[in-house]
């Protein structure tokens, strides 16, 4: 099964470097021609061609990000029955699931030290390093899950891998801070950010969770699509109570980031050569990354708003010209004459594929 599965990745690639050579050629011809029927026939070809190259990557085997080369190395990620795929998506909510309460709990133990036990212990700077270890693994993990997730087509924003990204690295240099001052003035107010976010991360995965069997049903989602916490996956008139909650989360991070800005002016000499400011490095960096991830934070959920509202909107005038029985063309219908010449370029494109991809095609379907 694993030597039919390589050969199939084997022909399809060779018949994706046909294709795309094929498209280059198809350009050069376009380009080289003057307006006219002709022209439009070998646009009408391109067209095809390269939707045939999409549909070829979905079997082309693929890491995809660097990330998982420098943990994996250069090894296939792609899953090919539907049980496979399940599991990957199972594990990933599972984890998350498991990780919410530890998400949540930590920072309250971090909190008792330092309110409560710092003056009699003394040195409690240990238990945030533990801390911080395991956020550094729980960002690791998630964006590792959630590129191979990527792969096998799923539908997770690309900001949110970075997202993670970005704050395993504030985590190492967090666990570099030395505890100074700053840092003991940064600790309460960054751990009491991160028991709210663990609250609304919560709060979101309660609630999508439930929703996620449904609209799974009703072909709302795919069969990879996850319900993702730091995401909205229904219109927000029916999120009316986590959208602030999400938005208070992000603007809490930018004010963080801001913060720590103002702390790194307070504590800024003229005087002192540039070489001589040690632990304030951390401080600088601690603020950059907050910043950032605050306004990507806003961006990307403002974005998914936008997208959402439009597309209700969009479906909420389908629904009315459904219901008014409103004659409408439809965007998608072909011109006349259309489907025999797409048929027969279909037919051969089809022809550069090897026996094995439609054999894989034929099992994809009965599976």
């Amino acid at each position: 099964m694993m030597s039919e599965v390589s050969d199939i990745q084997s022909d399809v690639k060779k018949a994706s470097i046909k294709l795309v050579s094929t498209i280059s050629q198809l350009k050069a011809q376009i380009r080289s021609m003057p307006p006219g029927a002709e022209g439009d026939k070998l646009k009408e070809e391109l067209k095809l061609a390269e939707a045939r190259v999409k549909s070829l990557k979905v079997i082309l085997p693929e890491t995809r990000s660097l990330f998982s080369r420098l943990i994996l190395g250069r090894v296939n990620l792609k899953q090919w029955t539907t049980t496979e795929k399940d599991r990957l998506r199972d594990e990933y909510n599972r984890f998350k699931s498991r990780t919410n309460f530890i998400f949540m709990g930590l920072p309250l133990i971090v909190l008792f030290s330092h309110y409560y036990l710092r003056k009699q212990w003394k040195d409690t700077h240990w238990l945030n390093i533990m801390y911080q270890i395991w956020m550094l693994y729980y960002y690791v993990s998630m964006a590792l899950r959630e590129n191979i997730l990527l792969v096998n087509g799923s539908n997770i924003h690309p900001w949110w891998i970075i997202h993670h990204y970005i704050a395993a690295f504030g985590t190492i240099i967090v666990i570099t801070w030395p505890p100074t001052e700053e840092y003991v003035n940064f600790v309460p107010f960054f751990t009491w950010f991160l028991v709210f976010q663990g609250f609304v991360q919560m709060l979101q995965l309660w609630y999508q969770t439930r929703r996620d069997y449904a609209n799974r049903a009703l072909g709302i989602v795919q069969r990879m699509d996850i319900s993702y916490p730091e995401t909205i996956t229904e219109f927000p008139k029916e999120l009316l109570v986590l959208v602030p909650f999400i938005f208070t989360s992000h603007i809490w991070q930018l004010f963080i980031g801001i913060s720590l800005f103002g702390t790194l002016a307070s504590v800024f000499d003229s005087n002192i050569y540039w070489t001589d400011y040690t632990q304030e490095v951390q401080i600088l960096i601690i603020a950059l990354v907050f910043t950032s991830l605050g306004i990507g934070n806003i961006l990307a959920t403002i974005k998914i708003l936008w997208n959402k509202a439009k597309k209700e909107r969009i479906m909420s005038k389908a629904r009315k010209q459904k219901n008014g029985l409103t004659p409408s063309a439809s965007p998608n219908a072909s011109p006349k004459g259309s489907t025999n010449d797409l048929s027969s370029k279909g037919a051969s494109l089809d022809a550069s594929l090897s026996p094995h991809l439609k054999l894989h095609q034929q099992n994809k379907k009965t599976d």
